[in-house]
């Protein structure tokens, strides 16, 4: 039981952060004041997110707090809350070996919360929606016997199907929810 909240306590914190803060890459030093997040909401969030090391900010000491996460950056969070280390040879058309994000996508790869899509590309650039998100740490955390209604939500016309279960999922045991406006936002 203490290793299930070891986990589930870091991750939970990520999740919620990542998911309603973004956090950028390359990273900085550790423990640097960063310039940009003061009275931020989510300010107490960054620098818990940089203490554990899951995220650091710009080398210019800003953090930019609202721009919002790539897949590639996404992955580099979940890679370094979990300590994954696998590594996987991927066959993604658009993750060439000599980007940052490839030994990351790797990684996800190994731990097989990533599979892509369809056409066999990896989208390291485009912004990561709360629905993808919500996929990959649904094929991570112990989600048994979670289940939460999101019929509720006045969004989830516009939740995709092969989104569906994993929001259940995750929703249910907590590591996601709405917004101040009740709705979950999935794309």
């Amino acid at each position: 039981m203490r290793t299930r909240n070891c986990f589930k306590r870091p991750l939970a914190f990520l999740l919620s952060a990542a998911l309603l803060v973004t956090f950028q890459f390359p990273l900085q030093a550790r423990g640097a004041t960063l310039s940009d997040i003061k009275g931020h909401w989510a300010e107490s969030y960054i620098n818990r997110a940089v203490n554990y090391g899951f995220v650091l900010g710009y080398p210019n000491g800003t953090f930019v707090p609202d721009k919002p996460v790539t897949r590639a950056e996404f992955t580099k969070m979940v890679n370094s809350a979990l300590g994954n280390s696998g590594t996987a040879n991927l066959s993604f058309t658009d993750v060439p070996y000599y980007e940052w994000y490839y030994d990351q996508v790797g990684k996800a790869v190994s731990a097989a919360y990533v599979t892509g899509y369809e056409d066999n590309t990896f989208r390291p650039a485009n912004n990561i929606t709360r629905q993808e998100a919500a996929v990959m740490i649904a094929r991570l955390v112990p989600t048994y016997g979670a289940s939460k209604s999101i019929t509720g939500y006045g969004d989830y016309s516009s939740i995709s199907d092969w989104a569906r279960s994993a929001l259940i999922k995750v929703t249910g045991k907590g590591y996601l929810g709405p917004y101040s406006d009740g709705l979950l936002h999935p794309t």
